[in-house]
């Protein structure tokens, strides 16, 4: 794979009647310097044409798809794209005319996935293409890259994998090395064959090195030194071995975090097991933070599961799906214990527990009703109740009647000792998929496959509301637990909230792409869940006037056919296509995304237990968060500027807070109450710090002077410190609470003495540099972002605009006296200078330990040191934006980040804790097939998560 320099490479797909738009395109880009393909003759739509139109494909960096409503209805266009898809090719979406309705609503997701360039009639043609030349070259190096590997994996596949075709020596490790730098963010992803490709390299590679010992180790039998030479040699070579599998499983691990998170889950802690060494850590802490609500995967269906019933009082879980299968499920050790038949043989699609949990109704494909004794485990009645499916089925709250939906359009109630016993009939003009009662019983809703929604009066059978608004088939329908207000969903993608009994539209929910297929409302009545189509469960709270996203779980591989929560709330469980159920947490655990700012964040802080969480944003707010629950439970609290400066005192009762409009306030966290208020007119406060006993507030930022400003909070006295020639960045106190640094604009460090008032020493950390890379010695430096000490006071650090972060020894030195002032010198010496980020570092934190070192950069990435050695840890990416502040668990185990997307997000890092925790998830181990594809010849299979799985056998079919 050596590497020549040359232009970016790119294929336009258009359709004919966009001829003149593309050529336009093509002389545009090809002035930028870009090298393209397009096919501009006439040529007949032969074999060997589009033997030449793959090859191009292959051989592109990115493929520009032109959007029109003939492109999208090209059967060359649509073939095109595949093979784009298929090489994982970066893809350059531009709308130039808009398709129709029609066509959006199916639109490929490898278009809809990806930003568009707008070049229509009214946009701006050259700044467009330039925007467009800026998507294709970004992150060329790896773009490049994967062009390169991709020919050489085509070339070997259509060699039919002739060993000789494989990478071997630098080539191999380069391929190892790409790989290894792949992460979720980066794009295009690499492709199966890629990694095919290269593990069956190294595999080679491996053997190769194995025979080679063997040989040596046989021909050179009479001369001892040379056969241990030779021994060390191959040891060395297994050892490079499990590096390149371990980098390689962790590659993969990213690779297949969106696509296959259970998959992904897997080869990270096998990675792990392998070697522990930043990629593997890596990946192991992006699988775990990927899906952070996620409890548990549960295996066993064959096919697709259709439904999922919780037992009212806990018990059990119940699953219908392809086949005729209907499993019971032992939540604690995540195995179905019970597998129950019926003579019918059908799908099973629809499922319903009586309020009591003594009876679990069941629906199938060929319009049967099947009444199970849950107590007994036996069968009590099975009667025909449709003529075609049963598509839903609900027990009133009284538990007398059961009332099914089917396919032949109507709706039927059935009371009696097996609830055998027909009584009142509904009609709807199409097929019956959706229903829901009020808890008091009083109401029906029922939702067709034509768009008809009616409310029914239980007693009378009446129809009182006909709700219009719904385009096409409704497919899912929830009350609230009050009744007053009822949830539909469907083909269209919206959410409807409408008002009982008025009917009135009250919400028009928008979150879903695609179809919604299911919707169910929490026991407690806090949350709304709904998933579909798109693959996605969605978390609404309901304790706001308006419904409002909470989180959105994405693991499921297919559609979202089901949903129910837990008795208790807790969970709610996801059905899908994929044929797996997910369990999903409805509070935090500790981790996760935290959603309640409206404008980037600056400063997170956790309470001195761990237990509550501080964020302060530039919307002027800040929340204090319940980390279990993830719930607020203080906030927002509006301040008068953007706040970005916060600290908080060491009992946690004091939280301090600096914003733009040079106002500080000290609150207590406890009642949210205003203790103390300081200003400065004209002054914007962009740091502040409490000193370690409560007793001083110090703050810095934009004002006449660029004075470091310190309050005393028993006496309101404030004293002014000048030293600064520009804005100050940041201040911290030093653990023995009498020094103050503070980081200046001005590229300055300047230690205070608070007792004399006086400046101790003056730093610049971040110096400028020549052409050559030498420091500049003119006494200003690189801006300064950034300042904290150890835990122990011992060391420091400094980060900066020139992408680094340096580790600096402090210590004070016996007292001396000049000109009748006594203080204390301090000598500082540089430890380490931190670098692997891109741009500029905006903050750090030391572990409670001081062992370890975390920072954060506009290059979105957080980086987790080893001060020991100087060395990356793990490296996080999961924001959108901007990384701006970071801090640290009281125990160490855990990072709160906040950034310019304005999340906050809290991580586990937990290295040893981490492999259970996936595997508890995945709740599986790898298939043989799996193995055999990522491991096979390498290493015999092993049960990967085999020390954290309950024991289990299948579960047996009950008679």
């Amino acid at each position: 794979m050596a590497q020549t320099k040359r232009l970016t490479k790119a294929f336009i797909s258009y359709s004919r009647k966009d001829t003149e738009f593309a050529r336009k395109l093509h002389t545009k880009l090809t002035e930028s310097s870009l090298s393209l393909w397009a096919d501009w003759d006439s040529i007949p739509l032969t074999a060997n044409w589009m033997a030449e139109i793959t090859r191009a494909i292959e051989e592109a960096d990115a493929f520009i798809f032109i959007i029109t409503p003939d492109s999208l209805g090209s059967e060359y266009c649509m073939k095109e794209l595949q093979i784009a898809v298929d090489n994982g090719k970066r893809m350059v979406p531009v709308l130039h005319r808009m398709p129709r309705t029609t066509q959006m609503k199916k639109l490929p997701p490898e278009l809809s996935a990806h930003q568009w360039v707008y070049i229509r009639k009214e946009d701006n043609f050259s700044r467009a293409v330039q925007n467009m030349v800026q998507a294709i070259n970004t992150d060329l190096e790896w773009l490049k890259g994967h062009t390169r590997l991709q020919e050489r994996a085509l070339e070997w596949n259509r060699k039919k994998r002739d060993t000789s075709f494989l990478l071997r020596g630098a080539d191999l490790e380069e391929a190892e090395a790409w790989l290894a730098t792949a992460s979720s963010d980066r794009e295009p992803a690499a492709t199966k064959l890629q990694n095919e490709y290269v593990l069956a390299s190294r595999r080679q590679e491996t053997n190769r090195q194995r025979n080679l010992f063997l040989m040596t180790a046989a021909g050179l039998a009479v001369a001892i030194v040379l056969a241990v030479a030779a021994l060390f040699a191959w040891r060395e070579a297994e050892a490079q071995a499990r590096i390149a599998l371990s980098r390689q499983l962790a590659a993969q691990s990213l690779n297949n975090l969106s696509s296959n998170p259970a998959l992904s889950m897997l080869l990270s802690v096998q990675a792990f097991a392998v070697r522990d060494d930043l990629e593997s850590r890596t990946s192991l802490l992006t699988a775990l933070a990927e899906n952070p609500s996620l409890s548990t995967f549960l295996h066993d269906h064959d096919s697709t599961v259709f439904t999922i019933e919780y037992d009212p009082r806990g018990r059990w879980l119940a699953s219908g799906g392809g086949n005729d299968e209907l499993y019971l499920w032992d939540l604690q050790n995540r195995i179905p214990y019970a597998r129950l038949s019926s003579a019918g043989g059908g799908d099973i699609l629809s499922l319903a527990a009586s309020p009591s949990g003594q009876y679990l109704a069941v629906g199938d494909a060929t319009g049967k009703v099947q009444i199970w004794d849950m107590d007994a485990q036996i069968s009590v009645g099975r009667f025909t109740a449709h003529e075609g499916a049963v598509q839903q089925l609900v027990f009133t709250p009284d538990g007398t009647t059961l009332i099914s939906a089917g396919a032949d359009g109507s709706i039927h109630s059935w009371t009696g000792a097996s609830f055998a016993e027909s009584g009142a009939t509904l009609t709807h003009g199409a097929s019956v998929l959706a229903l829901a009662v009020s808890s008091d019983g009083s109401h029906l809703a029922s939702g067709s496959l034509n768009g008809e929604l009616f409310v029914w009066d239980l007693a009378t059978g009446e129809q009182i509301l006909n709700l219009i608004g719904h385009t096409n088939e409704v497919n899912a329908l929830a009350f609230t637990q009050d009744g007053t207000r009822l949830f539909s969903a469907g083909r269209d993608t919206i959410v409807r909230g409408w008002s009982i009994p008025e009917g009135g539209l009250l919400f028009r929910l928008e979150g879903h792409s695609s179809n919604v297929r299911a919707l169910t409302i929490s026991p407690n009545g806090n949350w709304l869940a709904s998933g579909g189509e798109d693959q996605r469960v969605l978390l609404w709270t309901l304790l706001e006037d308006r419904p409002r996203v909470l989180n959105r779980f994405t693991a499921h591989t297919n559609w979202v056919n089901d949903l129910a929560f837990s008795p208790d709330s807790q969970i709610v469980a996801s059905a899908s296509y994929d044929t797996n159920i997910i369990l999903w947490r409805t509070t935090s655990g500790g981790t996760g995304h935290f959603q309640g700012h409206r404008a980037p964040i600056r400063r997170v802080l956790f309470g001195p237990t761990g237990a509550d969480v501080f964020s302060g944003a530039q919307d002027g707010t800040f929340i204090i968060w319940q980390r279990a629950s993830g719930g607020i439970l203080l906030g927002p609290v509006q301040s008068t500027g953007s706040v970005f400066g916060m600290d908080l005192s060491a009992n946690g009762q004091l939280l301090v807070t600096s914003d733009t409009a040079g106002i500080v306030q000290v609150w207590d966290t406890a009642t949210g109450a205003l203790m103390h208020l300081f200003a400065e007119t004209g002054a914007q406060f962009f740091t502040v710090a409490l000193s370690p006993d409560g007793n001083r507030v110090a703050a810095g930022g934009i004002n006449a002077d660029n004075a470091l400003v310190v309050w005393d909070l028993t006496t309101g006295e404030s004293r002014r410190f000048l030293g600064h020639t520009q804005f100050i960045r940041w201040v911290a106190f030093h653990p023995d609470g009498n020094i103050v640094a503070t980081a200046g604009w001005d590229g300055q460090v300047i230690f205070w003495d608070l007792t004399t008032g006086l400046p101790v020493t003056t730093l610049v950390p971040h110096p400028n540099v020549d052409v050559n890379g030498a420091p500049i010695e003119d006494g200003t430096g690189q801006f300064v972002l950034f300042l904290a000490f150890s835990p122990d006071g011992s060391q420091f650090v400094t980060t900066s605009s020139d992408h680094t972060a340096k580790i600096w020894q402090y210590a004070q030195l016996d007292q001396v006296t000049d000109t009748d002032t006594t203080f204390s010198p301090i000598n500082i010496e540089l430890v380490y200078t931190l670098e692997a980020h891109s741009d500029w570092v905006h903050g750090a934190a030391f572990s409670p330990d001081g062992t370890r070192l975390v920072t954060v950069s506009e290059d979105k990435t957080i980086i987790l040191w080893d001060l020991a050695l100087g060395i990356q840890i793990a490296r996080l990416t999961g924001h959108e934006a901007s990384v701006n502040t970071v801090a640290f668990s009281p125990d160490g185990k855990s990072l709160a980040t906040g950034s310019s997307d304005n999340d906050l997000i809290l991580w586990s890092i937990d290295f040893a804790a981490a492999p259970e925790a996936l595997c508890q998830r995945v709740n599986r181990n790898f298939t043989e097939t799996e193995w055999e594809q990522y491991l096979g010849g390498v290493l015999d299979y092993t049960e990967t998560c085999a020390a954290y799985l309950p024991s289990g056998s299948p579960a047996p079919a009950a008679p």
